[in-house]
């Protein structure tokens, strides 16, 4: 426990001397023994001592009741007057020094020693009831504060000037953070110099090293503070003071940081701690009431915008209609875009909705089930069709979304919002159709083209067939040699092969379907396409081709015979522009990267690797502002009857659907070039037929039918070849009743499409009739989509074009029993 510390003024040096001995005994500290008021004054202003024990009198000028005065005044420290009489005078003087007692001469030391611990305990209790009654102003400045201030930035700066104020605290200081933890709002008080150097710091975005005690919830007591700080640019500013750091929180969601830096006396004192927690409290509780005012602010604000922009919105939206209705289907409100669409309702208050307003497809009247069906699921119905009427008599398609609101006392509302489609039907109706002209008409340009060149290359074709096959039957009369016929036979093949995909390259540009998309060497393409030109093409026009593909790296993802009509129009433009003077066809055909650079001049394209098509004439080209039209449908510079101007057209709409681009360049006199950007595919190359490998093979029993003799045999033996038992059949009527004979004597059935009697479709139902279970591959040497939806409604499993090779054959026919099996 701390000694007390006392002064003794006493001019009579024995009694001095008597009084220290005595106190020393009692266990007190004498910091000093004076004879006069200025030295009194000069020991309490170096020592600070808990009691002076003042004679009255003094030596010198100055008395003990002066000193008392100066003392009171100037250090608050009690005073204990010690006299040899105590006069009537003497003592009225000394009250008004207000004295913590009297002590007469002689004195007894119990007496002395009570008269001290008096004067102790009161000294010590007003000092307390001092420091309580600060510490409740100070709580009453900051709730006045609080009460009055709702400006952010003046409530924590005022708040920060009043803790330095009244309670004494060196400085003071708040951060507000926000989501991220930066300081958005700041506020200090004390020092000007702390003040401004804390600014400086805040202004170059570094973080007080005090951020930390963010985390840590409660009251934070740092005895000193520039030890707890160590980096901190401020610390030499608080070598000798120590702080209170508290997170600003409410319901433990924190706002921001309150410190103050306060004498280490300080520190530990319990209402001084309970002041700091207590005003950290309110300024949260305060901040928090801030946030929430301007937050409500905000959103009074953005409701009032947002009834503006709905009211604006449902009052003015074009060619959307929007009612509200009750659960019986009366109209409550509507805008003026569904009076142009349905009519104003003639009403007076409530409105009842026309009965027959809405009806889907079918002509039924169903608002007010759909009505009963959203209020019971409250799930939104639609986008859905439907056919209107409005009292004017129009009749016309809507698409509406139905769907339901809260109102008032649980009950509910239901919008429906309506859009007249009528018009967008009837263009896009009329739009499919004209594609489809399109097409057919650009198809049927290309055949008319190709004719010639049709002819030219199916000769040769029938050439190789007839040449190899002959070369093979007269080797078989001499010695045999087995490696050129084989070479002769796989000429044929080839040969064959050639004109099956002429014939599906024909039926492709004569039919109105679209084929699929697949893996296409563009190379190969080119190649066909010019072999047909060719014939149909002036002599006076050379044809140059260089086609750099290499390994097949020249495949893009597309449909061949949309790649084919490509080609075919280009080059039937290209030599068209040359036919009266003649000239030079280039085509040409590389891989590209682009990069950066050529992106920036055709920006329609991303960064990677694209298969180029070019071609270039030397024709009489084009001026600007013809080239700045090509594209357009139906635009041409062609006599009449001499092309429709769909041509580029529909080029221009194959290659945008293929993600690729078209630069065209062209000036009067100098041809035109024309190249054709397609994203290169890098998947597998498209196989060749390798006559070596393994064909699948097995055992099951197949019934053959087909009208035509050749066929059927052909059939038997290359299936018997494969292993399996064959029955073949030339007549449908007479399969049907081997199969009725005994409809468990067979694993499969592959018939022809077209036969007299019965066709492969009525043959296949008959069958599945009695055997529902048996795969049946039909074949047709004609694709016709009609007949593909047919076949699936009856249950048939595979549908081949002819000619069909031994693999396919024998690939298909294992897959349809292993699928049949499981």
């Amino acid at each position: 426990m701390d000694k007390k510390r006392i002064l003794i003024a006493e001019d009579e040096a024995i009694v001095a001397e008597d009084i220290r001995r005595t106190l020393e005994k009692f266990g007190y500290q004498v910091v000093g023994m004076v004879s006069s008021g200025p030295e009194v004054l000069a020991k309490t202003a170096e020592f600070n001592p808990d009691l002076v024990l003042m004679d009255i009198v003094l030596q010198g000028k100055m008395n003990g009741i002066e000193a008392a005065e100066a003392i009171q005044t100037r250090h608050q420290t009690p005073v204990i007057f010690l006299t040899a009489y105590a006069d009537a005078a003497t003592l009225e003087r000394a009250k008004v020094t207000e004295p913590f007692g009297y002590i007469l001469k002689p004195f007894e030391e119990q007496g002395l020693r009570t008269a001290i611990e008096i004067a102790l305990y009161k000294s010590q209790a007003q000092k307390r009831i001092a420091h309580l009654n600060a510490v409740l102003r100070a709580v009453r400045n900051v709730n006045q504060l609080i009460v009055r201030e709702q400006d952010l930035d003046r409530l924590i700066q005022q708040a920060c000037r009043l803790l330095v104020e009244t309670r004494g605290y060196h400085q003071a200081w708040i951060f507000l953070l926000d989501s991220d933890l930066e300081i958005f709002k700041t506020a200090t008080a004390g020092s000007a110099e702390r003040d401004r150097k804390m600014l400086e710091l805040l202004e170059q975005r570094l973080r007080p090293e005090c951020i930390r005690f963010f985390h840590q919830p409660g009251l934070t007591i740092l005895s000193i503070l520039a030890d707890s700080c160590p980096t901190c640019p401020l610390r030499h500013y608080y070598e000798k003071e120590g702080a209170f750091i508290t997170r600003l929180e409410i319901a433990g969601e924190p706002y921001g940081l309150m410190g103050v830096a306060l004498p280490q006396a300080m520190l530990g004192d319990v209402e001084e701690q309970s002041l700091f927690q207590e005003v950290a409290g309110d300024l949260a509780f305060a901040i928090h009431g801030i946030y929430l005012t301007e937050k409500n602010r905000l959103a009074e604000e953005e409701r009032r915008q947002t009834e503006a922009r709905l009211h604006a919105i449902f009052s003015y939206a074009p060619n959307v209609a929007i009612q509200g209705f009750d659960r019986q289907g009366r109209m409550l409100f509507w805008n003026k875009a569904a009076e142009a669409i349905f009519g104003r309702p003639e009403i007076n208050g409530v409105a009842d909705i026309f009965d027959d307003l809405l009806t889907d497809k079918n002509g039924r009247q169903n608002l007010k089930m759909i009505l009963a069906e959203v209020d019971r699921t409250g799930l939104p119905y639609g986008p859905q069709e439907f056919v209107f009427h409005n009292p004017a008599g129009h009749q016309g398609i809507a698409k509406a979304t139905i769907f339901s609101i809260p109102v008032e006392q649980g009950s509910k509302e239901f919008i429906c919002m309506s859009v007249d489609i009528t018009d967008l039907k009837q263009e896009e109706e009329n739009r499919v159709k004209l594609e489809a002209q399109l097409r057919q008409t650009q198809k049927m340009e290309a055949i008319g083209t190709l004719a010639g060149g049709i002819a030219h290359d199916f000769n040769n074709i029938l050439a190789a067939l007839l040449g190899y096959t002959e070369l093979s039957l007269l080797g078989l009369d001499l010695e045999p040699d087995q490696e050129q016929i084989r070479k002769n036979l796989e000429a044929v093949i080839q040969a064959g092969n050639r004109a099956r995909d002429l014939v599906r390259q024909i039926l492709t540009f004569s039919r109105q379907s679209e084929e699929k998309q697949k893996p296409v060497q563009v190379s190969l393409v080119v190649q066909e396409a010019l072999k047909f030109l060719r014939p149909s093409i002036p002599t006076t026009i050379e044809i140059q081709a260089h086609l750099d593909a290499k390994n097949g790296d020249d495949m893009v993802w597309a449909d061949p015979a949309q790649i084919y009509q490509v080609v075919m129009n280009l080059c039937t433009n290209a030599y068209q522009s040359m036919q009266e003077r003649g000239g030079i066809l280039r085509v040409s055909l590389t891989n590209i990267l682009l990069r950066n650079e050529p992106i920036q001049t055709i920006p329609q394209l991303q960064e990677g690797s694209y298969v180029k098509l070019t071609v270039r004439d030397t024709g009489q080209g084009m001026d600007a502002w013809v080239k700045d039209r090509i594209f357009e449908p139906y635009f041409t510079t062609k006599k009449p009857g001499e092309g429709t101007g769909l041509g580029l057209s529909v080029i221009h709409g194959i290659v945008m659907h293929l993600n690729g681009a078209i630069v065209v360049y062209s000036e009067p006199g100098r041809g035109s070039t024309f190249q054709i950007y397609l994203p290169h595919w890098k998947g597998t190359s498209v196989p060749r037929l390798d006559y070596a490998a393994s064909i699948p093979r097995g055992q099951e029993r197949i019934l053959v039918v087909d009208d035509e003799p050749p066929i059927a045999d052909l059939v038997q033996q290359l299936l018997q070849r494969l292993g399996y038992q064959v029955t073949a059949v030339t007549n449908s009527q007479e399969a049907l009743k081997i199969f009725q004979a005994n409809p468990d004597a067979f694993d499969l059935v592959i018939t022809d499409l077209t036969m007299p009697h019965l066709t492969g479709l009525e043959l296949s139902r008959k069958i599945l009739q009695r055997r529902a279970d048996l795969p049946i591959i039909l074949c047709s040497g004609y694709s016709d989509i009609t007949v593909a939806a047919e076949m699936r409604k009856i249950g048939i499993k595979e549908y081949l074009m002819k000619p069909i090779s031994a693999r396919t054959y024998g690939e298909t026919i294992r897959r349809i029993l292993a699928t049949s099996k499981e």
